[in-house]
């Protein structure tokens, strides 16, 4: 019987909005961006449970209510890098609009204006990283379900260049590559055991069956 491992459970998710600038106050250094947008359904594929799971996820007005309290702890970085030499800015608000939870940061004085050409070009995109509240942490969740997160944790906000939720999926397929390549090693080492017994069998006078011959020469060992 083959086992396949166990898969990771995601600590924390990544969701990517695309064309998610608002406005940039060059002037003052002042960005504004929609980070995530109410009760829009996505399509999401992610390790849940020990399986790889496609599902539909949106988010509820109000989920990053937590936030509000201390924006100031949601930097803005660029790509997902939390080295300093990255970091473009910090939180100045978060808000709640008819479209979606909006967050406002100060751009680091240092690198302003490479971090205004960069969100003005090529890094439109909002890639926000947080663990899910409501529903819990870690709950199962059904392929195909509708899931609506009311309450989360946001731990930080990357500009990217990538189109919407491709960090989700290029994740899963990581995970199911990880998880395939797992079990082709846990295959090797049973073939590699078993074909050492029939070695030994062998070499004791016992008769294998044609089965055993066939499987010997199948996986490379020679039968005289």
């Amino acid at each position: 019987m083959t086992i396949a491992p166990e898969m990771p459970l995601l600590d924390e998710h990544v969701r990517t909005i695309p064309d998610a600038l608002r406005d940039i106050n060059a002037r003052d250094g002042i960005v504004e961006a929609l980070i995530v947008p109410w009760m829009t359904p996505a399509d999401i594929i992610e390790p849940n449970n020990g399986r790889i799971v496609e599902y539909r996820e949106q988010f509820a007005r109000g989920s990053f209510d937590r936030a509000k309290a201390a924006p100031h702890r949601v930097a803005l970085t660029y790509t997902h890098s939390h080295l300093m030499p990255d970091r473009m800015g910090h939180g100045m608000e978060l808000r709640d609009s008819s479209e979606g939870a909006v967050m406002v940061w100060q751009l680091m004085r240092a690198d302003r204006d490479r971090s205004i050409e960069l969100l003005e070009t090529t890094h439109k995109g909002m890639s926000v990283t947080f663990r899910s509240i409501a529903p819990r942490h870690g709950a199962p969740i059904a392929d195909g379900e509708l899931v609506t997160r009311t309450a989360a944790h946001l731990i930080s906000v990357a500009s990217t260049d990538n189109p919407a939720y491709t960090d989700a999926r290029v994740l899963a397929l990581r995970a199911r590559d990880a998880e395939l390549e797992a079990e082709r090693e846990v295959q090797a080492v049973r073939r590699a055991r078993f074909v050492d017994s029939l070695l030994f069998l062998r070499a004791q006078g016992r008769e294998l069956t044609p089965a055993q011959v066939d499987y010997l020469a199948e996986h490379g060992h020679a039968v005289a």
